[in-house]
């Protein structure tokens, strides 16, 4: 590689240490995930309302539907706040986290592809997103020895590798972000629980459904 650049693995570990979730996206997210639970547990658990306690005094509900309609406006307002923190830095972070494990998992196998024509190329890194960048041809430099084995100049050369080439460093790259890395609990998982509340308590099959709510006279 090239001389004082950091190994590619060291990058990438670097990365997952310093990738924080900002303080406003956790708050979002958690304030997400606590309306999806309360939706979940009042259709679930057949929950109704009618009366509660507040200081001691019975608060008693003329319209209980108006209480579940609430935690609908809720839900809507903090997935929109959700999305809104997401947009600003969880898209930017799970391209980095994605982008690092390609790189991380396809340099072996760019390096032997390389290492296999040009035994003495080392001045061009292995790398999957330079090799991306240039449509898939790798740009190196082969040394040139006097008679003493002194480099004294190099010769540019262009070795084409095939995308196919680097299947298993992309897939092996795909699972390991989807199921080895927080990334996806941190950003993906409210989006996919918040997804599967709409469908779930969304239904026509249920009282509490946000289109009978709204559309009940």
């Amino acid at each position: 590689g090239e001389v004082g650049a950091a190994p590619t693995y060291l990058l990438v570990r670097r990365h997952r240490k310093d990738r924080l979730v900002s303080e406003g996206l956790r708050r979002q997210r958690r304030n997400l995930m606590i309306t999806c639970s309360l939706l979940w547990l009042i259709k679930y658990g057949h929950v109704t309302f009618s009366k509660f306690s507040l200081a001691g005094f019975d608060v008693i509900f003329n319209n209980p539907d108006s209480l579940i309609l609430s935690i609908w406006i809720a839900f809507g307002y903090f997935l929109y706040r959700y999305y809104q923190y997401f947009s600003s830095e969880g898209v930017t972070s799970l391209k980095k986290v994605f982008t690092a494990l390609l790189e991380e998992k396809c340099e072996p196998k760019i390096r032997s592809l390389v290492i296999a024509v040009h035994p003495d190329s080392d001045a061009a890194p292995f790398s999957y997103v330079s090799l991306k960048s240039s449509n898939w041809v790798y740009r190196g430099k082969d040394p040139i020895y006097n008679n003493n084995r002194v480099i004294v100049s190099s010769k540019a050369f262009e070795l084409p590798i095939s995308r196919w080439k680097l299947k298993k460093g992309i897939a092996v790259s795909v699972i390991d972000f989807v199921f080895r890395n927080s990334v996806v609990t941190d950003y993906i998982l409210p989006f996919i629980f918040a997804g599967w509340i709409l469908w779930y308590c969304g239904a026509n099959d249920w009282n509490g459904s946000f289109l009978r709510l709204i559309l009940s006279d």
